[in-house]
């Protein structure tokens, strides 16, 4: 056998700082034997030492007994099962004794027993008493109906036992070496001692995490303007001296730049604030949790311990809930054949009835059981016939003015016919009475007959003679007899419609005029921005930032926009149409050198400014 180079073959002044005894060596590790030198020290370590070693090792275990299980597969298995349900019962039984402190979760419902433990045990869930069992209920509280309920305690008990846990649950956090990994939006916060569920709106956790977000991608901003101002400065310098059309390149790249500043100011200003308020919310339940440090929790213990009462009984059976019923109906039966209970007359108003309640008034007897309880037959007279009331009522009687207007009616029975009233001296004037005019005089039998005039002799002084001037003001007026209230009526709403339209119409006039002034006003607005859009249009389109309305303030701007002077395009026109259509070749490189000695001027006003 080639012994192989590498071999480990003789050893000489050794120094070995550190030796560990073990029972024997690994599988297929190849010992190695020291073996004294003639007339040197008897192995590598004295053998007093060595034996003092061995005798502060730890004992070792006794071996666990051997079982060795004879029999049927079937037995077996059996008896292999009926371990494991044993393993179980006793793992039941322990977490039955715990107390409800060891308990992440109790559903509410249940009750205290002796020892102060919710009674069913069912009610208790996530059991937290070990490590064990803490990483247990962290893998099986997000997939449990009581797990956003149970966290904030399991997490706890996993920070006092020294567990890791991951702060958000909800969403990744970006926890590279650097922070700056594009992909994951969120940032894990340098200080992982912000108390508060990260996932709760609000809490430092919350705000811990968003200010290092906003710091994060304040920093990815930063370097991306850099970058920008970078690839501006390379399109100047081509533009200077190859190509003057990537000034608009440089340009556009610069207002980018500026865009870039604005979100920068935004994002650090809101790092800041959110920096600021995860710290204040931090010292603020310091504070609480030092003043409540002292704090009894005995009774928030009380009031934890309360739940819902729940009455018990026993069920009743068959036989004795048919004899309940039973006794039920009968009594019904006794009620019902009980008199009712007289009912005194209460003063005062009476109270309105209910459409659904019934009275209670007691049905009439009637004529058959009146003449049977009294022996004798009622006394029927002989029935009148029934007239309408008012039935023959005349008609009423239309009055009018001398005009012709109605003014009202009247009964014509009340009506007093004066004669020759509004006539002319023959008789024959349009205020003649009518000849189917009633008479009212015709049934009174207390009338004279003889209807001679009075002599003059023996009128007496006669009165105050009414003036003669074929007016009829203080005459009655005349009526018409055939006209009815149907007709009466009808010229009322005739009147009464035409008036409101005609007043309607006075307001519908105002109204229009009004639209057609506003219509004429707005005719003028439009023209006026008709003609202003035209003289936009015609103007040519100014350099300036674009960022979808986020133009940032004056001061912010960097640039062309800041210091340096403004740049003539007119001129810049110019000279590339001279670069391109030269004379000679000799003006071409005047114009080419002009044009770069500007660019080169205007790059360092950027500088300085």
């Amino acid at each position: 056998m080639t012994t192989p180079e590498d071999d480990f073959t003789e050893l000489r002044d050794a120094d070995i700082p550190r030796v560990d005894l073990v029972d024997k060596a690994a599988n297929g590790t190849r010992f190695l034997i020291a073996k004294k030198e003639s007339g040197g020290q008897a192995g590598l370590l004295n053998a007093d030492f060595v034996r003092d070693l061995i005798g502060k090792s730890a004992p070792a275990p006794a071996p666990e007994e051997t079982v060795t299980m004879t029999g049927s597969p079937s037995a077996i298995a059996k008896l292999i099962h009926e371990a494991a349900l044993r393993k179980a019962e006793v793992s039941t039984a322990d977490q039955n004794d715990m107390p409800d402190s060891d308990f992440a979760y109790i559903e509410p419902g249940g009750k205290k027993d002796d020892e102060g433990k919710t009674m069913p045990r069912s009610l208790r869930h996530f059991p937290i008493n070990d490590a064990a069992h803490v990483r247990n209920a962290l893998s099986r509280a997000p997939q449990s109906p009581f797990g956003d309920k149970a966290m904030p305690k399991i997490r706890a008990a996993a920070k006092k036992l020294g567990i890791e846990v991951s702060k958000m649950i909800g969403g990744d956090l970006d926890e590279g070496v650097d922070g700056m990994d594009p992909t994951v939006v969120l940032a894990a916060p340098e200080d992982d001692d912000a108390p508060g569920d990260p996932n709760e709106p609000g809490s430092p956790a919350w705000e811990a995490i968003d200010a290092a977000t906003a710091q994060k991608w304040t920093s990815i901003a930063v370097r991306l303007q850099n970058a920008l101002g970078v690839m501006a400065e390379r399109e100047l310098l081509e533009a200077a001296s190859a190509d003057p059309d990537d000034a608009e390149s440089a340009w556009d790249l610069q207002d980018a730049q500026c865009a870039l500043d604005y979100v920068i100011c935004v994002l650090a200003g809101f790092a800041v604030g959110e920096q600021g308020e995860a710290e204040l919310a931090t010292e603020a339940m310091d504070s609480i949790g030092k003043a409540l440090g002292h704090f009894d929790a005995s009774p928030l213990d009380t009031i934890e311990a309360l739940s819902t009462v729940t009455k018990a009984g026993r069920v009743l059976s068959a036989a004795n809930e048919a004899s309940i019923r039973t006794a039920a109906e009968h009594l019904q039966k006794v009620l019902a054949s009980l008199p009712a209970a007289p009912v005194e007359k209460e003063s005062g108003r009476t109270v309105a009835k209910t459409a659904n309640e019934e009275s209670d008034m007691p049905e009439p007897t009637t004529a058959a059981e009146t003449a049977q309880a009294s022996g004798q037959e009622p006394a029927m007279g002989s029935q009148e016939p029934m007239a309408k009331a008012d039935g023959d009522k005349p008609k009423m009687v239309a009055v009018y003015d001398k005009n012709g207007n109605l003014v009202g009616v009247v009964d014509p029975t009340e009506i007093t016919v004066i004669e020759g009233a509004g006539s002319d001296a023959n008789g024959s004037g349009d205020d003649a009475p009518d000849a189917d005019a009633p008479d009212d005089t015709a049934g009174d039998d207390t009338q004279p007959a003889d209807l001679t005039p009075q002599p003059a002799a023996d009128a007496g002084t006669p009165a105050d003679a009414v003036p003669d001037d074929d007016s009829d003001d203080n005459a009655v007026s005349k009526t018409i007899n055939d006209t009815t209230s149907e007709d009466v009526l009808k010229i009322i709403a005739t009147d009464s419609a035409a008036a409101a339209i005609a007043d309607y119409s006075a307001t519908q006039e105002q109204v229009i005029a009004k639209q057609a002034a506003d219509l004429a006003q707005l005719a003028d607005t439009v023209e006026k921005l008709t003609g202003l859009v035209k003289a936009l249009e015609e103007q040519p389109a100014a350099p300036r930032v674009f960022t979808n309305g986020a133009v940032p303030p004056a001061h912010q701007l960097r640039g062309q926009d800041r210091g340096a002077p403004a740049l003539d395009n007119n001129r810049a026109q110019e000279l590339k149409k001279g670069l391109y259509g030269g004379v000679d070749a000799a003006e071409q490189n005047r114009i080419h050198n002009t044009m770069q000695a500007e660019a080169i001027a205007a790059l360092q006003a950027i500088h300085r400014a």
